[in-house]
């Protein structure tokens, strides 16, 4: 079982096919977090190694120490490809971490990728979801002032004007977005409720 978590580890991908040919589980988990196989793959961005392990049956929604999935840190990463794998898996894309509440579409949005964010919100993901700040995935594109990110999230998805409205003037207030910054925000919702 070892020389098989060392060939995930090293990337050695023609002897992880091997070993998972002759049975060997796709959902050890490894290290002091209890990291799967398939979270070690991901972190590698190893594309060929995260397919093999999913062919196999491994875990899309395996939660590591903190909570942590696949799912999550690719969408942080910006691995499209790897997203696209673990959605065609059937991910939980609204499983959050354990620390701070997380969901994969925050993880996207805080990562500033719009495709991925799209995807996942193609695929069920709730955008509604706060984490631990109580803060949801526009509430981290209105902080990173991510215009797009925030037209996307804003035509999308169905928020509540009032509360969107509220949380937009009190970051204005607070100096943490310009004045054409809430314009972009009042024009996505314009655009959405005509």
């Amino acid at each position: 079982m070892e020389e098989f978590i060392e060939a995930v580890l090293g990337k050695r991908n023609n002897e992880v096919k091997h070993f998972l040919l002759e049975g060997y589980n796709p959902n050890l988990v490894v290290g002091p977090l209890n990291r799967s196989l398939l979270m070690v793959a991901v972190y590698n961005q190893d594309i060929e190694m995260v397919r093999a392990l999913l062919e196999a049956g491994a875990n899309t929604n395996h939660q590591d120490k903190n909570g942590l999935t696949a799912l999550i840190d690719a969408s942080y990463k910006g691995y499209g490809q790897i997203v696209d794998l673990l959605l065609q898996k059937d991910s939980d894309v609204n499983l959050v971490d354990y620390n701070f509440h997380t969901t994969a579409l925050i993880a996207a949005v805080r990562g500033m990728e719009l495709d991925i964010a799209k995807k996942l919100i193609q695929h069920g993901a709730d955008p509604a979801v706060a984490d631990i700040d109580g803060w949801t995935a526009l509430h981290y594109a209105i902080y990173r002032k991510d215009i797009q990110m925030i037209e996307t999230l804003v035509l999308l998805v169905d928020f509540n004007v009032d509360s969107l409205v509220e949380h937009a003037m009190s970051l204005l207030e607070r100096d943490s977005i310009s004045k054409e910054e809430f314009n972009c925000i009042q024009l996505a919702l314009f655009r959405r409720l005509t």
